[in-house]
This record gives structure tokens, sequence and C-alpha cells, in this order.
């Protein structure tokens, strides 16, 4: 008896980190015919007659056909990048790190044009402390400096203590300014003038008239632009190139920011921008004047500055819009003030991010 064999080949399609389609499935699945031929009982024998002997034909009969089915594997599934809306930055890359649960990115905020442009993650330090990242779309959010009721105060075409309610169904995000002024090394402008003068080679929060924002060496990377909406400046840059500044230690307690009772790890925040226009945001407790630099690197900042300091300054909230209204979050628990700074009144200077 014949034996059939049938033989199926099974190809999968690699899912990469982008939206590559699928392979197709590919089937080498071969139909092979099993055919099984069976004598006829007592006709292979030759028949002697009673006076004649002759040999009597052999009969066969007719061969029997059995088709062996194909077996089809379909390929892993594969599941496809998100669609990027046109004129949108793709998500960011996950964060290699040794603590599970850090380094991977969740959609924050208010969708916009049905998708996110705000995501969050938490990073580990050197100090064993855990510290908040938010990566921001410009072209799905615009941004805005607040000057402050107290510092740096004065008086501007929108007030600046808080964001007024009648523009909080469009708000995303609020996050911290820099040091106090006379701390700060630096000038600020908005609504076309100096409230303090800008100094050259200052690192520069530069929003523009159009709600984009960037950060760079002043007189360098950014300069006084018909553009220019608003500059915030504070001390140098802390990362520039993708490096961080040598002078950014583990130890110091001074360059970087007067830390209360010379604590060299107190809570620290930073912004930059990526090499695609993203803003990152970085901020939480423990970290270190290099830990807030590397960090800032780690989230893909090209260039990158320390804002404020100490534990009653370091605050970014976010926000998602539900039916009784504003729904107020923070980035990470460590970060010690209400959910709703900024919302509410407050001395100090901040930049609200608006939905495009």
């Amino acid at each position: 008896m014949a034996v059939a064999v049938a033989g199926a080949l099974d190809l999968g399609a690699a899912a990469g980190g982008t939206a590559d389609a699928p392979a197709p499935a590919s089937t080498g699945a071969t139909d092979t015919t099993a055919v099984a031929t069976t004598a006829a009982p007592g006709t292979t024998e030759a028949v002697v007659a009673a006076t004649t002997t002759t040999e009597a034909p052999t009969t066969t009969a007719a061969p029997t056909t059995t088709a062996v089915p194909t077996t089809t594997t379909a390929p892993p599934p594969t599941t496809a990048a998100p669609k990027v809306l046109p004129g949108r930055l793709a998500p960011p890359g996950p964060i290699p790190t040794a603590t599970p649960g850090t380094g991977q990115w969740s959609p924050i905020g208010p969708p916009v044009g049905g998708q996110p442009g705000m995501y969050a993650t938490t990073l580990p330090t050197s100090t064993g402390s855990i510290v908040g990242v938010a990566w921001v779309d410009p072209a799905a959010f615009s941004a805005r400096l607040y000057p402050g009721g107290g510092d740096p105060g004065g008086s501007w075409a929108i007030p600046g203590s808080n964001v007024a309610p009648a523009l909080q169904p469009g708000l995303g995000a609020v996050f911290n300014g820099g040091f106090k002024m006379k701390d700060s090394r630096g000038g600020y402008f908005l609504d076309g003038r100096e409230a303090f003068p800008l100094r050259n080679g200052a690192a520069s929060l530069v929003v523009f008239d159009d709600g984009k924002v960037t950060v760079g060496q002043w007189g360098r990377d950014v300069a006084m632009f018909p553009n220019v909406a608003g500059v915030r400046q504070n001390l140098d840059l802390l990362v520039d190139n993708g490096q961080v500044n040598p002078s950014a230690t583990n130890t110091d307690t001074g360059v970087w920011g007067a830390t209360l009772n010379r604590a060299t790890a107190p809570p620290r925040s930073g912004v930059g921008v990526r090499a695609d226009g993203a803003l990152v945001y970085v901020g939480g407790p423990g970290l270190t004047a290099r830990g807030l630099g590397d960090a800032l690197v780690a989230a893909g900042a090209v260039r990158g500055m320390t804002l404020d300091i100490n534990n009653q300054w370091v605050a970014y909230n976010w926000f998602t819009h539900g039916p009784g209204g504003l729904e107020p979050h923070k980035l990470v628990d460590g970060m010690t003030q209400s959910a709703r700074r900024f919302v509410d009144p407050d001395s100090r200077d901040f930049v609200a991010l608006f939905t495009r």
C-alpha cells in the first residue's frame, strides 16, 4: 500500500516598530495524491479448464485516488502602528530602563483630532526615585507663557496668575516656569516688551506667535525674530547637542540652583526639545543636577534647560474634560502641590498648553 505524505509550509510576517504592512501569508502546502492499488482476489493465478489449459488474463481493479487535505497555517497577527494624522508627530518610542514599569509611554490629556498629542512615562534616577516625563506634540498643542501674580508679575494682555475659566475648555496641561527672576540670570519677554532684560547666551524657552515652542541658547539658536511671542530664560543650557553640561554634577547644590538645606537631590524640573520638534518635560523628587540632565537626554532632548527646583515649585498638571468640567491630574504623585495649581491663582510664572 502506498503512504500519502502532505507538507505544509508556514511563513509569518515579522512585525517591526513602524507601520509596515504585514507580509502576505505564504502557503507552501503541496497536495500529494495517494494511490491505493488492490488486486482482485483469485485473478492472478492461472485457471485450468476441464479439457484445455489456458492462462487466464490478470485483472486489475481501477485505481482508487484519495486527495490529502491541504493544511494552511495563517501568519501570526501583526499589530500596525497607529495612524498618524497629517502634520502630526509619531508617538515616542519606549525608553530602555532597568526598572520594570518605567520607560513605557501612555497617552494623557485631551485628544486632538481624535489622536493623542501628549504622552507620559516615568524614569528611575540614580538616587532611587521615580520622576515623570511628558512628551508634547507642538502640532497638537499651542503654548503660552503666563507671568504669574508676583514673579515676574506685572500687567499683561491676558491676566497672568492663572488660566481663566473661559480658556479652560481647551486646556491640556500646565507646568512651572523657572527660578525667581533675581536668581535666573536671565530675562522675561511677553506681549512685545521685556519685563526683565534678555541675556545673550542664556537658556531660553521661546514661544512663537503660532503657539509653537522651542528651547535654545539666546543669540545662537533663537533670537528676537518678529514672530517671537514670549521668552523665559533660566541659567545656561543644561543639555546642548544631546550632551549634559559638564558642570552639572551629582553633588551640586548651587551652580544649578540653590537647594534647600544644601540637598544634592531635591525635586527638580526641566524642559527640552527633541530633534523632531517635540517638547519634553522632566520633573519629580530626588533629582541631582546631573540626573535631571540625564533624564532629559533619555527623553530625547537635544537641547534642554533647568526650570524651578525644590519641593513646592515643581509641578506638571494635565487635564481631561468631563461632564463636570476640568479634571486635573498630576504627572507623578511626588509633585506635592495641588493638581489645580495654575488653574487657581498662583504667584509664580508658568507655561500653559492648549489644544489646537
